[in-house]
């Protein structure tokens, strides 16, 4: 299976043991055309060349000379269909001199002009180091030839190919294999990635002081010959392009197979490649060092394997597009090399149809394709996600806000644009276990977050510092270290969905100075509860005792760097209010929140009787968790908006080092700032 973009859309080929079909897929994912092909038992690609008015495949077949001596030849037939309809155009059939294999590259391109380029590998005989023909085929149906010494090429998605010689000599076409420009000597030798304006990334050699050979050197070079600049980078580990077909198979094993999966921006650098299954290796000439490694979440798996990345430029757009594969399904994303942000996922389960196993996928343009394995099934496309635009939150954002792909952790947001700040507390879990405890419970974590305007009459930010609070004394007395973990940035969708990003220098459970790379991720976020009147709610502003001003973050009286955010629902008229939030602390081992929710008392204006919830099991923005469970109760009592008293009685649980099980007592609250 292959996909490849287009500027009307995308074009699929499905290869199946009897027949082949060829997709057109409009700018809407619907089928605009297709055609079935006779089953193809030869060497097969697409051509490039997203602004062509036709879409071409070309197919090679070696052939032994008369009396089966060697060489040999190739003959590749290229097949074209208009891109408006599908119609079928005259085929075009070239031959090759000397021998090839099936696992030869045969790579190709179309131009605007209808011209064909083609880039084949062939031997003199059979153990001779290939050498590469460009085959060009005009109009009119002259042949232009030319080999390059044991060359290398790549074609990017438009159709430009870049080539790379045996003496390092760079070449670069456009989709209809003109000659644009030479560069070099490159210090790039096998060329791996184009980037979206003719800069490549490349293998340079294996490392000699390795054995077995788990490292690489890689290098870039820039498009422009006159501006020309390399980079050396070790790269610890690589592993193979996931689309390949091979599964986690690390490339740097003999015989070196180029196939590692690296794009660069749209920008035209700095260059992203996969480094393990959580990692990626950022290039940026303008940084030193030169190689950054950010590390993506990914969903904890019960065997530590990875499947595969894939990753390319954007299409549409900008930055590079990311596909993550593992047992348990697919995840796609958008990433901008430069600033490390990345969008929030989309999953995309494997299984299509109810009698279907497994399927097949292709990542062409800025869809990913999945296709049943067998003919006969309908196609599905997942679209790359899109940044969100730099929409800042205003007051009707405070509240609480979850991933259902992530439940069991989220966050807590007070917004005040009279203030001109917000404040986020972010309830989390590290990477550590708790020894010996249910289901592998990971350790909690909070975090906060503040972004304040530059001036009192500016817009408030979209980002802000987040902060991790260090501690491991319930009753608060004990002193607390605050550090500074990273950034992270709050961007409105609509009045009930947020994105929220963020990009932390320190691992997560972990010290920051030992921190030798960042940890970026992204989620789309909806709100919890009831949403407010100006979001269409039907909350009354006050009922029972109880106002929805009083909605935000609570100091605790005497506990330096607790607090408790919550989020106050008078309620329709004549129904129940409820509060709900969250309570951010301490235990005997460390940072430790709970949850808290409850409905006011009939007759007792003020009052809200509380359960408190635990959640364990969950792991740092991967997966969800199931596990919570009631760990106690209590009694919140408004004095006033900004005022109230906090009543708590928790449980005897079976955690280890558990310092609050068995507490008991009130503790003051005062909203941090008065009621507007």
């Amino acid at each position: 299976m292959e996909a490849i973009a287009h500027e009307q859309g995308t074009v699929v080929l499905l290869t199946y043991e009897h027949e082949s079909q060829l997709v057109f897929l409009d700018p809407q994912n619907e089928a605009r055309w297709q055609r079935r092909l006779p089953a193809d038992r030869v060497r097969t690609s697409l051509l490039r060349g997203a602004s062509s008015d036709r879409v071409c495949r070309a197919s090679r077949r070696s052939e032994q000379t008369a009396g089966g001596t060697l060489p040999a030849r190739a003959r590749i037939e290229v097949q074209c269909f208009r891109g408006a309809d599908g119609e079928s155009l005259p085929s075009v059939y070239v031959t090759q001199s000397g021998s090839s294999t099936e696992v030869d590259p045969l790579l190709g391109s179309v131009g605007d002009d209808g011209a064909l380029a083609l880039y084949s590998e062939t031997r003199a005989f059979a153990f001779a180091v290939p050498d590469l023909q460009q085959i060009r085929v005009l109009g009119d149906g002259r042949e232009l030839r030319r080999s390059f010494a044991s060359g290398k090429a790549i074609i990017s998605e438009r159709g430009e190919a870049i080539v790379v010689n045996s003496t390092g000599a760079r070449f670069r076409f456009d989709a209809g294999g003109r000659w644009m420009s030479d560069g070099g000597p490159a210090q790039v030798t096998i060329p791996l990635a184009m980037g979206t304006r003719g800069d490549v990334l490349g293998l340079v050699r294996l490392d000699p002081r390795e054995a077995p050979a788990q490292r690489a050197l890689l290098a870039w070079t820039a498009a422009d010959s006159l501006g020309s600049w390399s980079q050396w980078v070790l790269a610890p580990r690589l592993y193979d392009n996931a689309l390949s077909g091979v599964n986690g198979t690390q490339v740097l094993d003999l015989p070196l197979r180029p196939s590692v999966s690296a794009a660069g921006g749209s920008e035209g650098g700095p260059w992203a490649f996969v480094a393990n299954a959580d990692s990626l290796i950022v290039l940026d000439r303008e940084s030193e060092p030169p190689g950054r490694e950010l590390r993506i979440p990914r969903r904890a798996l019960r065997t530590p394997t990875i499947e595969g990345w894939a990753m390319l430029p954007a299409f549409r757009g900008d930055g590079v597009l990311l596909l993550r594969m593992d047992p348990q399904g697919l995840e796609l994303r958008r990433l901008r090399p430069g600033s490390g942000r990345i969008s929030a996922p989309v999953q995309v389960p494997r299984v299509l149809d109810s009698d279907v196993s497994s399927s097949g996928l292709a990542f062409g343009s800025d869809r990913l394709v999945l296709a049943p394995l067998t003919p006969g099934g309908r196609l599905r496309v997942a679209q790359a996600p899109d940044f969100a635009s730099d929409q800042p939150v205003s007051n009707v954002h405070s509240g609480l806000w979850f991933d259902p792909q992530t439940s069991g952790q989220g966050l807590m947001l007070d917004v005040s644009v009279e203030a001109g700040r917000w404040f986020a507390g972010w309830f989390a879990f590290t990477h550590r276990r708790i020894p010996n405890s249910e289901r592998g419970a990971h350790r909690l974590a909070w975090y906060t977050a503040l972004g304040r305007a530059i001036e009192a009459d500016s817009a408030l930010p979209v980002e802000g510092r987040v902060f991790e609070t260090l501690g491991r004394d319930f009753e608060g007395l004990a002193p607390t270290r605050t550090q500074v973990l990273g950034n992270i940035a709050l961007r409105a969708i609509d009045c009930n969905t947020l994105e929220f990003s963020y990009r932390l220098q320190a691992p997560i459970g972990s010290v920051p100075q030992e921190a030798d790379f960042a940890y970026v991720g992204a989620r789309r976020l909806q709100r919890l509860g009831p949403a407010p009147a100006a979001c269409g709610g039907t909350s009354l502003s006050e009922q029972s005792g109880l106002r929805s001003a009083s909605s935000g973050s609570w100091v605790l009286e005497g506990r330096p760097s607790q607090g408790v955010l919550m989020q106050v629902d008078p309620g329709a008229a004549g129904a129940a209010a409820a509060v709900w939030g969250a309570w951010f602390g301490f235990d005997a081992v460390g940072p430790h929140w709970l949850t808290l929710s409850g409905r006011s008392v009939a007759g007792q204006p003020g009052v809200v009787d509380l359960e408190w919830r635990r959640t364990l099991g969950g792991d740092f923005d991967s997966v969800p968790t199931q596990n919570t469970r009631r760990v106690g109760s209590g009694r919140l009592r408004f004095v006033s908006c900004d005022r109230a008293v906090l009543e708590y009685r928790f449980d005897t649980l079976d955690l280890p080092r558990d310092g609050i099980a068995g507490q008991q007592g009130q503790v003051n609250l005062r909203r941090s700032d008065p009621c507007p």
